[in-house]
């Protein structure tokens, strides 16, 4: 599979100009924020388990533990954040079949993983099975996301209760449930997708008429969708917090004892 040109620009362009990262990715970076902060409450020398690792973003946050990852290793690099391809993944398994036994780990990360799942709830119960009394899961996904990383890519996004209901059905507690956004930075991120649509059709479509009229929509909208919406996207933001619209939850919860 080739690499998405327009992927790779923006990852040249975040590094270079990391200030704009925090706005145009604020989804992941917001949520990589929660996962460090988490990260650094976790007792020296934990068990950690990454299920769905990929290509093991988190690793370092977890350097003070003994830190493991999972995966079922089906995607193509291209697939996987950033097209870095996957990390070194420890049980290449079915995530509903990790070969580990009960009560093994102290911390299991589950991020943006659940919806490439076709049996999430089967999912969660192997989670909870091999989580310690006690322990910790740290737990993201999207409310809603257009598809990615196909054809394992089988729900829109899960709602705070379901959160509610399938944890603590398998023993999983203490939940805190934090939104990621609001409804006016989906709005915002939604500009991004059709920006990111129109440079596509640009370098990519060979149709001259979609290119042309690609080329004058980003001329004219431009300014409101990097811009404008950027501005007052994160304005509304923190004046209203309507959050019925997040791009996702951010959970932790606790396995009973």
């Amino acid at each position: 599979m080739k690499k998405n040109r327009v992927l790779t620009f923006k990852v040249w362009l975040f590094r270079v100009f990391q200030p704009l990262e925090q706005v145009f990715a604020y989804n992941r970076k917001r949520r990589d924020a929660w996962i460090m902060k988490q990260a650094v409450s976790i007792s020296n020398g934990s068990k950690v388990l990454d299920v769905g690792a990929g290509g093991c973003p988190h690793r370092k946050l977890f350097s003070h533990c003994e830190y493991f990852t999972q995966d079922f290793v089906q995607l193509s690099d291209n697939q996987i954040q950033n097209q870095l391809g996957y990390g070194k993944i420890d049980f290449v398994s079915d995530i509903l079949n990790i070969p580990v036994p009960d009560k093994s780990f102290d911390v299991i990360l589950c991020t943006e993983v659940i919806e490439h799942i076709p049996d999430p709830i089967s999912a969660i119960k192997e989670i909870s099975r091999i989580l310690k009394p006690g322990g910790t899961l740290l737990i993201t996904a999207p409310l809603q996301s257009g598809l990615h990383q196909e054809p394992y890519h089988f729900y829109g996004g899960y709602t705070k209760y379901w959160y509610q209901r399938f944890l603590i059905e398998n023993d999983l507690t203490d939940l805190v449930i934090e939104p990621n956004g609001s409804l006016y930075t989906t709005y915002f991120s939604l500009g991004l997708t059709i920006f990111k649509s129109f440079l596509e059709i640009l370098l990519g479509d060979k149709n001259l008429l979609r290119k042309l009229i690609a080329f004058i929509s980003l001329i004219i909208f431009v300014p409101i969708l990097l811009i404008l919406n950027a501005i007052f996207s994160f304005l509304w933001e923190s004046i209203f917090q309507q959050e019925g619209f997040t791009a996702g939850y951010h959970v932790m919860a606790k396995k009973r004892l």
